[in-house]
């Protein structure tokens, strides 16, 4: 096993310690964790210099500061993704068994947070968690912008026109055929794209009537006709709905970034 750095750890103590107990003073730290004061009050002054914590002039009280708030950034979503998504997308996966996936934006892409490619028996190609796809050309990101608030839409929109090389991302530069995309998702209440032998469904997650997230399917294109398409919908919308209430319930979950 790999040695701990102690000094490490107990500055992380150190740090928990002021958010149980805020008001503490040096010595009082330097007791309940049973370092030397001095010991103590160089963790404390460290993790003041670095912006974590404030120091009371008049009572030598420290107090956490708001720049704590970044060691949580990101850990709403994993929260989510493997406590709420994760499950709920297996499940959906034993009975549906074509692979499915999860995805949030990042940047002007869309990143597969969870999937099933692994399990699935009808994955012909297993994309791994952390893959990226455009987010004006597939299933995917389409619902996800079809959703989005008009004004957040077409700053991401012109933003992919803009700066992405990529060949597929090239209808951003088409204001109609982007406009007729986005319009005909939402109306139809889901994404949806083909290439060649290969197609993809995806409904958005939505919590507070906002998208944060989408649930996709990948399938052979002639591996199922339009009724089947249909049949299969409610099950993903159901599953969507139900990440969403299961989010709504614990708590806000971080939007687009």
């Amino acid at each position: 096993m790999t040695r701990s750095i102690q000094a490490f750890e107990r500055g992380l103590l150190v740090l928990e310690l002021i958010n149980r107990r805020p008001g503490l003073c040096a010595n009082e730290v330097a007791k309940i964790t049973m370092l030397t004061r001095g010991t103590a009050f160089r963790m404390l002054e460290t993790l003041r210099n670095m912006g974590y914590i404030s120091r009371d002039e008049d009572t030598g009280a420290y107090f956490l500061q708001r720049r704590v708030f970044a060691l949580a950034d990101g850990y709403s979503e994993e929260v989510w993704v493997n406590d709420v998504g994760r499950p709920v997308l297996e499940r959906l996966g034993r009975t549906l068994l074509w692979p499915l996936t999860v995805s949030t934006p990042s940047g002007i892409s869309m990143l597969v947070r969870v999937n099933t490619d692994f399990q699935s028996p009808l994955s012909k190609n297993r994309f791994p968690v952390g893959h990226r796809v455009s987010m004006v050309a597939s299933a995917s990101g389409s619902v996800y912008l079809a959703f989005c608030e008009a004004q957040t839409s077409r700053m991401l929109v012109d933003l992919i026109a803009r700066t992405s090389p990529h060949t597929e991302d090239r209808i951003a530069r088409d204001e109609r055929a982007m406009s007729r995309l986005l319009t005909a998702t939402r109306n139809r209440g889901y994404g949806t794209v083909t290439n060649g032998d290969r197609s993809g469904i995806a409904v958005p997650i939505l919590s507070k009537n906002r998208p944060f997230a989408t649930l996709a399917m990948r399938f052979f294109t002639s591996g199922l006709t339009q009724r089947e398409i249909k049949a299969i919908l409610p099950r993903l919308e159901a599953a969507a709905t139900e990440i969403g209430d299961m989010i709504e319930k614990s708590g806000p979950v971080a939007m687009h970034r």
